[in-house]
């Protein structure tokens, strides 16, 4: 009597499709990681909002917060500060290609000197600029010239921020990026160039640089727009709902390279 023979198990064995498949369920389950990440870093902020709002206390820099080698920008984020100094005029830049309620426009950034002599760096504002640099406006800007402060002692109140809010930069060379005193991002070296070369450079300890920028809110009645940035209200259910569309490409690609796999047999 014959005994049927039992058809050989089936097993899966990967190729180039199920490779590529595989390949791209990794980089979406990233991809998925990265947005979930944001959505965690845009909460904090809000949650560092908040607590702005409540809080009631208004420092001063440079007494209530004294300057301190190595202190962490995270001491200062979205704290108020009363920061009481002297402008440092030549030290004014303007970070190009800032929008402001869907408008183009610069922020203009100059450092104030405190009276332990640390120095810190303030954006005081907005100002409009139409896109690209061939014309009168963006000509005058890469000269350095208008919504210079006076070098006279001032009183402001500023909220510190962490980050200096990058752009992405599509060049590393410095002449793409800093075009006279318009600048792409704000780069803290070129800036502790500036303020060396500046006239009040001798009275300045170039190593006493607060480790963040400082948004004014006050009005220094100069026609500059204040606004400091939040993320919106709905930004981390955004992030959290891309995530889970990376997530979703990721177990579909996971289908596909399994399906891709071609069958063979073990004997």
């Amino acid at each position: 009597m014959l005994t049927p023979i039992k058809p050989a198990s089936a097993g899966r064995r990967l190729n180039a499709g199920s490779l590529i498949a595989l390949g791209l369920a990794a980089l979406t389950m990233g991809l998925g990681f990265w947005q979930w990440q944001r959505g965690l870093e845009k909460q904090a902020i809000l949650q560092a909002v908040e607590a702005q709002n409540r809080q009631a206390q208004i420092l001063s820099l440079g007494q209530d917060l004294p300057w301190q080698l190595g202190r962490p920008a995270t001491d200062l984020d979205r704290k108020v500060f009363d920061l009481k100094g002297q402008w440092l005029p030549e030290s004014t830049v303007y970070l190009d290609n800032r929008l402001l309620n869907g408008r183009p426009g610069v922020h203009i950034l100059t450092a104030l000197l405190l009276p332990d002599q640390s120095l810190v760096w303030v954006n005081r504002g907005w100002a409009p600029k139409p896109p690209g640099l061939e014309h009168d406006r963006a000509r005058e800007l890469i000269k350095g010239g208008p919504h210079r402060p006076t070098n006279q002692p001032v009183l402001i109140r500023a909220v510190g921020l962490a980050t200096d809010l990058q752009r992405l930069q599509l060049s590393r060379q410095a002449d793409d990026l800093r075009q006279g005193a318009l600048w792409q991002n704000f780069d803290w070296s070129a800036a502790a160039g500036l303020v060396a070369s500046s006239s009040q450079a001798k009275t300045i300890q170039p190593e006493r640089v607060w480790p963040a920028i400082f948004w004014q809110t006050s009005d220094s009645s100069d026609g500059l727009v204040r606004q400091v940035p939040k993320p919106p209200d709905d930004a981390v259910d955004k992030h959290r709902g891309y995530a889970l569309q990376w997530w979703l490409m990721a177990v579909a690609a996971l289908v596909f390279a399994w399906r891709l796999a071609r069958p063979h047999s073990k004997a």
